[in-house]
């Protein structure tokens, strides 16, 4: 057996008498002794106090032992078996008490131990031991490594109680403090440790534990060299979803080659088994060339290699923090250690940089080096030991990331790694030192850290001839202007993966604002800069010299408010580089909001303050920036505050430039992000003295109507002032679709106003990890007045760049014989122009990526008689995640004749009909949809013109897109009510509790207090019903119960996929897959932590034919203690009969007549037959433009 070592000086200690106790991380091995050397239920496996007495109060009962394994969010206990006592359960912070054990002798070593968790209080919160012949206390322990993060996670304790040997002792737990964290957590009590037992020798490593060299330069394996093992490399496009599948990222590398992780789906993982278990003494080295700083989500790091659970106090984690610091993380028996890198030995962005850190347990030192030179040093508990964990060991990944969005996680690598090595011993200075040289003297590559817009080759969604950035996350682009004969714009941009998260300013230049030249990253939070935690939305001036600097919202958290202006300067007249690759930023904020701004409306929102947006007019500058005013706790409306400055540094403030009304128009919101202020010339090009103004609304609190819309009025600059006098009172809505956002804009040197967005994609999280890019610009849009003082809105001339091969020329002829002529063109990167004049139609149409047999299809459409303009996307794609719906809006015609100009982009569709109105919307087809087809109902439409042409790519040559996904064919049936369709749980079979009742079906799109669900959208559920877990009016997460499904053969092709979200606990909250006649469960699922949907797929195609039921159970009641559940797409053979048959779907069984019919279908679905039922405009109680009353 294994004894324990006596406690070191550096344990913490509380003495009474002559001994002393100290912390353990793992629960050390007892001998099989005499039951009179141990007390009655040590580790409260019977599920009670049982052998235990309540000497005192009511802290302490029979339902504190509980058998939850975790608490708060998923947080594990770490207890011994089954049950342990919880003293938080029942009021337990409000209650005190004491208990005692059974009285045992004390023998063996005379150490005993017990895992201790809770509130930290030496005096009224702690475990004694005590003399049971005179009741003295000998010994106590409190939890006094008490955190909130984790106070509930039990730690080991061990007394060294040997003075007593022989005597006759128990234990109390005792609860004296009423209050936060007034509790004790308690379990597994050890009281006898054999004598034959003696500290282990911790034995050899090898002098190589493991070394990759990442030579492989291909393939999704790397060979851990020193012991001959293959470790797969973990990569989203190993499985591409939407694109065809592609190895991990490999570059050449400081020797040989080199992994390249891509910042949040790269990483290599092994299991604790196939790794070996390192002690007290070994050296990691490796090179590394970041390529991007995470912002440090729960203060945990971007690891490079770790196999460790900081709650249990085991393993180690060598990771990069913040701005390039850096540490080594490691857990020892005495405690849980990090060793920070010096301030002044960073790991630096895009250059390699040497690591080694050292764990000299000989010498009880921890050390870390830097490039040869030693950049931290901590000394350790003398004979304290390494603890290894259990936990896989991961390369470029955190063992316990923190989670995004419920599908991302952070605290990943990003950038190169390369041999990477473990040695057995402790490497001296001298040895790191000449490991570092030799590669040194051998030469030092530049790292290649370019992004690399070739990983995203023939996806088929993505964009190819709108700007967009090179990978992952971009929102609006901004800050436009034209230098020295190059385009410049700027986007919001997160490098470490297709999330919203640690924002930087992406770059690209452009001779004609159509093909775009990748730059470097402009600006990046910087820790010691003004903008350590985001550089978020701004714009570009030029200064008195005419040379251009930004201006950008620095975030630092640490300030309240968070938000203000900063200013970076071009280095161009240092390094006249016209491409503008280097800025820096201005050491002082330029603008920074103060307190108590006057406004007549009311009070101007502090702490909302950003978005820049700036000009000059006869040598004073003009700055706008985004805010909100409110009366009292009434929201007024958003607004623009106005500052004037005669330098671009010293800034004054003028007042609200103009202020909206969210009471009257409530689409508009409570702020006025991303404000916009351009002159308008006529069609001809003459001066008009007008304006237009652009605002993005941002909402306090959850809205339906956020990150939908872009709202604009005409009217005149008072600069006289300082105001904007709109022409009207009515915001009016720039596109009709619910995906243009963000604007930006500039006057162009040529007089043109130019207007930029961003076009949302409007996809769940999962499928922007699948994707692997999220959102792209619009195209950049030239703007005017037009006669009747609305604004003209039309793609800029040199969109015609883009032009291809024309596919199609005609003119003066019909409907019916240019659908004729479209039979032969094809395409998803295409320009469309029409001129159609109306002779008695009703509605005139287009079908846009249309499949072959008319599966899927986008109907643009005009109808006459009410004079709307509109896109209807309910048979866009057969993915059921995909958002579809229809937008439109009003459009009064001249002489009955439409004009309108039609961009297809893979998933984009732009639209600009008369010169007046867009349309922006995104459709994710799954089959190869590449058809086009004109219809009309009701009468005969004229076509005067019609012109088609083949677009190219703005990076290039074009890859033509993955093909698309094959009908499955095979006849099968849905489960009844599969997709909550009826608006109830019809067809499935409440077994337990009251978690599953008809309330909890919802048709919600959003949960009210953080965003979209992204439900299902089929046509067997037009209405979106799904099944959340959390009713607060029912009694939110305290609900349990579990439900089922009818038993059912399994019948297609065997592939069940459905969707889940809600707590992560794979113990009590999860769906499961039951066979029927052993009630095993094959297959389970549970939630991840977020309401919004993500997929699960099990492939069952082995089991064909089997019988199975789908169960779904809640039985955790703490924070998250919900799932939520839509869509359970499960094949159901034919010959599986139901008791709510009537509830039944069939798939792929319809007679020969039906395909045939289905397959000649033209024009608008059979299922929607007659005008369309024309949706009002945005989601509210009224149409967006109008007042409520």
């Amino acid at each position: 057996m294994t004894s324990i070592k006596k406690p070191t000086a550096a344990a913490s200690l509380i003495l009474l008498g002559a001994s002393s106790f100290f912390l353990m991380n793992t629960a050390q091995q007892v001998s099989a002794e005499s039951s009179s050397h141990e007390i009655d239920n040590p580790g409260f496996e019977t599920g009670d106090l049982s052998g235990w007495e309540v000497i005192e109060g009511d802290a302490f009962s029979d339902e504190n032992v509980t058998s939850q394994s975790t608490y708060w969010e998923g947080v594990p206990f770490n207890h011994e078996g089954d049950y342990h006592l919880w003293g938080a359960v029942n009021d337990g912070d409000n209650s005190t008490g004491r208990i005692k054990s059974s009285t045992f002798e004390l023998a063996g070593t005379g150490q005993v131990s017990f895992l201790l968790g809770g509130g930290n209080n030496s005096e009224d919160l702690y475990v004694a031991l005590v003399d049971s012949e005179t009741g003295e206390e000998v010994m106590r322990a409190s939890n006094d490594r008490f955190n909130d993060q984790n106070g509930e996670t039990y730690r080991r304790f061990v007394l060294d109680a040997s003075d007593y040997l022989g005597k006759e002792l128990h234990f109390e737990v005792v609860n004296d403090y009423e209050g936060g964290w007034g509790h004790i957590n308690v379990d597994d009590f050890q009281t006898y440790y054999s004598e034959d037992g003696s500290a282990d020798e911790e034995a050899p490593l090898p002098d190589l534990v493991s070394h990759w060299s990442f030579d492989e330069g291909d393939g999704d394996k790397t060979l851990d060299g020193a012991v001959g093992y293959e470790d797969d490399i973990s990569y989203v496009f190993n499985d591409a979803v939407d694109k065809p599948s592609t190895p991990p990222l490999w570059r050449e590398g400081i020797s040989g080659e080199a992994l390249l992780f891509d910042g949040y789906s790269t990483w290599i993982e092994r299991e604790a088994a196939d790794f070996t278990e390192l002690n007290s003494t070994f050296t990691i080295e490796t090179w590394v060339a970041p390529r991007a700083y995470e912002w440090g989500n729960e203060n945990k790091k971007s690891t490079i290699i770790n196999q460790h659970d900081p709650l249990k106090e085991e393993g180690f984690n060598l990771g990069m923090g913040r701005h390039g610091s850096w540490s080594f993380e490691i857990g020892m028996d005495s405690g849980w250690f990090e060793l920070s890198a010096d301030e002044d030995a960073p790991l630096e962005k895009n250059e390699w940089s040497h690591v080694a850190a050292v764990l000299d347990g000989d010498n009880n030192i921890m050390q870390l080096f830097l490039n040869g030179e030693k950049a931290g040093e901590k000394a350790l508990p003398s004979g304290s030991r390494f603890q290894p964990s259990d936990e896989p060991l991961r390369i470029g990944k955190h063992n316990e990331p923190a989670l995004i969005n419920g599908v991302f996680t952070a605290n990943m690598f990003n950038g190169l790694i390369d041999e990477l090595k473990i040695h057995g011993n402790s490497y001296g200075a001298d040895s790191v030192l000449e490991s570092y040289d030799q590669q040194f003297e051998s030469g030092i590559s530049e790292p290649q850290l370019d992004y690399d817009r070739s990983r995203y080759d023939a996806d088929r969604h993505r964009p190819q001839y709108h700007l967009i950035s090179p990978e992952h996350w971009m929102n609006e682009p901004h800050a436009p202007f034209y230098y020295e004969g190059r385009y410049h714009i700027f986007y919001q941009h997160n490098p470490q993966g297709p999330y919203w998260n640690h924002i930087h300013w992406g770059h690209a230049v452009s001779d004609d604002m159509i093909h775009w030249e990748d730059m470097p990253i402009a600006l990046a939070p910087i820790g010691d800069s003004i903008s350590p935690d985001g550089v978020w939305s701004g714009d570009a001036a030029f200064n008195k010299e005419g040379e251009p600097v930004l201006l950008f919202t620095a975030g630092d958290d640490s300030k309240t408010p968070n938000q203000m202006v900063g200013l970076a300067e071009s280095t161009f007249s240092d390094d006249g580089n016209i491409n503008l690759p280097n800025w820096n930023m201005h050491d002082e904020p330029v603008n920074v909001q103060e307190e108590n701004l006057h406004a007549e409306e009311g009070e101007i929102m502090y702490g909302q303050f950003r978005d820049p947006y700036v000009w000059e007019e006869d040598g004073t500058w003009y700055q706008l920036v985004s805010s909100g005013i409110k009366d009292g706790e009434t929201h007024v409306g958003g607004t623009a505050l106005l500052y004037t400055s005669e330098d671009l540094y010293e800034w004054e403030y003028e007042g609200p430039f103009f202020t909206g009304d969210v009471g009257s128009y409530p689409a508009t919101g409570h702020v006025w992000e991303l404000p916009v202020f351009l002159p308008l010339k006529d069609e001809d090009g003459k001066e008009t003295d007008k304006y237009a103004f652009f605002i993005n609304p941002w909402y306090d609190g959850y809205s339906e109507h956020d990150v939908k819309y872009v709202w604009h009025w005409i009217g005149e600059w008072d600069r006289e002032n300082n105001k904007f006098v709109p022409d009207h009172e009515e915001p009016r809505l720039f596109d009709y679709g619910e995906h243009f956002t963000g604007p930006s804009g500039f006057e162009n040197h040529d007089g043109r106003s130019i207007l930029y967005s961003i076009a949302q994609d409007r996809r769940s999280e999962q499928a922007h990890y699948d994707a692997g890019w999220a959102h792209n610009a619009g195209l950049p849009l030239s703007l005017t007045l037009t006669e009747d003082n609305e604004l003209g809105i039309a793609p800029i001339e040199e969109t015609e760049n883009l032009r291809g091969k024309q596919l199609l020329s005609e003119k003066n002829t019909t409907p019916a014989e240019l659908s004729s002529l479209l039979k032969e063109v094809e395409g998803d990167t295409l320009e469309i122009n029409l001129e159609i004049e109306n002779v008695n139609a009703e509605i005139v149409g287009l079908n846009l990526r249309e499949s072959e047999g008319g599966e899927e299809k986008t109907m643009m459409y005009y109808n006459f008689e009410e004079e709307r303009f509109g896109l209807d996307r309910n048979q866009s794609s057969l993915d059921p995640d995909v958002r579809k719906g229809r937008h439109e809006g009003e459009l009064k015609l001249n002489n009955e004749t439409l004009e309108v100009e039609i961009f297809l982009d893979r998933s984009m569709i732009e639209a600009y009909a008369e010169g007046k109105r867009s349309l922006t919307s995104r459709v994710y087809p799954t089959l190869d949809a590449m058809g086009i087809d004109i219809w009309t109902e009701g009468g005969e439409a004229e076509i005067v013109s019609a012109d088609i042409w083949e677009m190219n790519s703005a990076y290039g040559e074009k890859t033509p897109p993955m093909s698309g996904d094959s009908l499955e064919e095979t006849p099968n049936k849905s489960l009844p009510n599969h997709d909550f369709q009826t608006g109830d749980l019809s067809g499935w079979e409440v077994t337990e509790g009251d978690a599953f009742q008809d309330e909890h079906i919802t048709d919600a799109d959003d949960w009210g207090w953080g965003g979209s669900f992204n439900q299902a959208h089929t046509a067997v559920d037009p209405n979106h019903y799904h099944y959340w877990g959390f009713n607060p009016e029912l009694g939110g997460d305290e609900l349990t119960g579990e439900m089922r499904s009818e038993v059912f053969t399994l019948g297609g092709n065997g592939r069940i996929d459905f969707l889940i979200s809600g707590g992560r606990d794979e113990e009590n909250l999860y769906a499961a897959l039951i066979r029927a006649d052993d009630e095993t469960k094959v297959k389970t699922a549970t939630g991840n932590q977020s309401e919004q949907y993500r997929r699960v797929s099990w492939d069952m195609s082995d089991d064909v034919g089997e019988e199975f039921y789908f169960q779904v159970v809640d039985n955790r009641t703490e924070g998250f203690g919900h799932i939520n559940l839509d869509n359970v797409n499960i094949p159901v053979d034919l010959n599986t009969t139901f008791d709510n048959e009537e509830l039944v779907t069939y798939y792929h069984a319809e007679d020969e007549e039906k395909k045939e019919k289905k397959k000649k279908g033209k024009g608008r679905p059979d299922w929607a037959p007659g005008p369309p039922e024309w949706a009002p405009g945005p989601p509210g109680n009224t149409p967006p433009g109008q007042k409520n009353n």
